[in-house]
């Protein structure tokens, strides 16, 4: 992989596998840092936001994860699992606030 590195830095398969290693290694700053590169020359790559979601959930950067289901949503409009996690979200904003005025 390094050689690969070397060879194609730029080449999204390489940045991909790098920012999973990142990952792997709970290194998650360099991670999304990656993943954030393949969203630059690729707006619409599935995969590294969905990739970012899970690393801002991991982490509890609930509003990141939030706006990539939006942006997964906005590309895979009928994604059931990202409905879900919006609807289950949705739900405890709900209750939490429901909690607050009581």
């Amino acid at each position: 992989m390094i050689k690969n590195f070397k060879n194609n830095p730029n080449d999204i398969r390489v940045l991909i596998s790098t920012a999973k290693l990142y990952e792997i290694l709970e290194n998650y700053d360099k991670a999304l840092m990656y993943y954030d590169t393949i969203l630059k020359r690729d707006h619409h790559h599935l995969g590294a936001i969905n990739a970012k979601m899970k690393i801002f959930e991991t982490i509890g950067n609930y509003e990141g994860a939030l706006k990539c289901y939006q942006d997964i949503l906005k590309l895979d409009p009928y994604n059931k699992t990202v409905k879900k996690k919006l609807d289950a979200l949705n739900k405890s904003n709900v209750r939490k606030q429901m909690v607050g005025i009581l």
